[in-house]
């Protein structure tokens, strides 16, 4: 018997296949710089206002980056997907050059938010590490490894 979650994403592929377009990985996605436009399908604007304003706020100071043009907390263009929508266990994604995609069931986690709006206010070129030690790790402290309980971590890696 399928899971929900197989039943989901291969309803996902068949839709893309008649639109004659590719599914990636959001990861994936996010590392060769296609647009938005490409998973919109997977995912629907909300504007949270100010409610992040903290979030942005924290990843200027720990990261010592300052707003630029692009990369202001403003030109932020926000999307939720379903919950689990995502392949791989990903609950956020940042699309360059201005995309933020969270899973619903965690668009309150304020580390995801942080790390994701990081990705923003930093915009990484295609070839930079996605998350280099320095701001991710220290001092902003926002890899999922240092967030999530060990217990959880343990369990996502024995699947």
């Amino acid at each position: 018997m399928s899971s929900p979650r197989m039943i989901v994403w291969s309803l996902v592929l068949a839709l893309s296949l008649l639109l004659g377009t590719a599914v990636m990985s959001p990861l994936a996605v996010s590392q060769r710089g296609i647009s938005a436009d490409s998973v919109s399908f997977l995912s629907w604007e909300f504007s949270p206002g100010n409610v992040y304003r903290p979030n942005w706020d924290y990843v200027q100071r720990c990261s010592g980056l300052k707003e630029r043009k692009g990369a202001r907390y403003k030109d932020v263009k926000w999307r939720y997907s379903s919950p689990h929508a995502m392949p791989d266990d990903i609950i956020g994604l940042w699309i360059p050059p201005d995309t933020i995609i969270l899973d619903s069931l965690y668009i309150q986690t304020t580390w995801l938010v942080s790390h994701e709006l990081l990705h923003h206010l930093m915009q990484p070129g295609e070839n930079d590490p996605k998350h280099p030690y320095n701001p991710f790790r220290v001092p902003c402290m926002l890899t999922t490894d240092q967030n999530v309980p060990p217990l959880v971590w343990k369990l996502r890696e024995d699947k």
